[in-house]
């Protein structure tokens, strides 16, 4: 796969609870990529006949985001494209290599992941954003030297500051 093609996941600390994920699903990682639709094309492909997959071309054309699940393993990947704010800009640069399952994966870091989750929440209207932020607050040591001016810049804080 092209270096261009950066997987994010959660970062090491406990996923939210379960009632964030009500497929029931045992793993859940949320990836940031930055790749093309001949890429995209070939990420798709990538995956065999037992595994579900979503759009990932139509995700890349639009620059959305679509799923891959794999209900025999029990985890659920979200392939979000990379948009072109200062903040998504910083948050690529940001991530930082993990070994899961025996390979290298880039995963996106707490404070980027709050962020992301915060924009997703006013989106989508979804309480489950909501709680995921709390969760990664409440377990992760975060740099709120970094993570305070994005939620400003972005317009978060009454969302964030909703949460407490």
């Amino acid at each position: 796969m092209n270096d261009n093609v950066a997987r994010h996941a959660h970062p090491p600390f406990p996923l939210p609870p379960p009632t964030s994920h009500p497929q029931g699903f045992i793993e859940a990682w949320t990836g940031v990529v930055n790749a093309d639709q001949q890429q995209a094309q070939l990420l798709q492909a990538s995956f065999g006949d037992d595994f579900y997959v979503g759009n990932l071309v139509r995700a890349a054309e639009q620059l959305d985001m679509d799923n891959v699940i794999s209900p025999t393993a029990g985890w659920k990947a979200n392939f979000i494209w990379k948009k072109t704010s200062a903040w998504d800009d910083e948050a690529f640069g940001r991530r930082v290599p993990i070994t899961l399952a025996g390979r290298i994966v880039w995963v996106i870091s707490a404070e980027d992941l709050v962020v992301a989750k915060l924009l997703w929440s006013q989106s989508s209207q979804s309480e489950m954003q909501l709680r995921d932020v709390a969760n990664v607050v409440g377990v992760a040591t975060l740099d709120w030297d970094y993570l305070n001016p994005w939620i400003d810049d972005l317009g978060l804080r009454h969302t964030f500051d909703s949460l407490s």
